[in-house]
């Protein structure tokens, strides 16, 4: 499970790892029953105090995706729902909302925010997995 939280963001860090864990449950890339880091593994991982991911991870159970398993950690919902494409849809315009705005901060043109999200998405209709990693997060 790859996440990443931007200190620099007006978004409370938990909120991030609340919506990113939200997501991966979402769009079914973490799947009922699996396994999902301790909240120590990732603290740790993500640089951030224990507390900031056990307050993510209670307001997940809280919602259903989460359930915590008394000596054995924490796992998705069994009955953890995936979005439609609605939802998706949804949850992905707040992102694209996002990403227009800090466009058109920084004077990035629509064309060359259009050329990254095709470099990002790959041939695939998907994306394919083709997403790179950025080096200065």
């Amino acid at each position: 499970m790859y996440l990443e939280v931007d200190p620099q963001s007006a978004t409370p860090i938990y909120m991030q790892i609340f919506a990113q864990v939200q997501g991966l449950i979402g769009r079914g890339e973490l799947c009922a029953g699996g396994r999902v880091p301790s909240v120590r593994d990732l603290a740790v991982s993500l640089r951030v105090n224990r507390n900031t991911v056990a307050r993510a991870y209670q307001m997940l159970e809280q919602e259903g995706l989460l359930e915590t398993r008394t000596g054995q950690g924490s796992f998705v919902g069994e009955s953890a729902p995936r979005w439609s494409t609605r939802e998706a849809r949804s949850h992905l315009r707040d992102s694209v909302e996002r990403l227009a705005r800090e466009a058109g901060r920084l004077g990035v043109s629509r064309q060359d925010v259009i050329d990254l999200i095709n470099e990002q998405m790959g041939s695939g209709p998907l994306g394919g997995g083709n997403a790179t990693r950025s080096s200065d997060s």
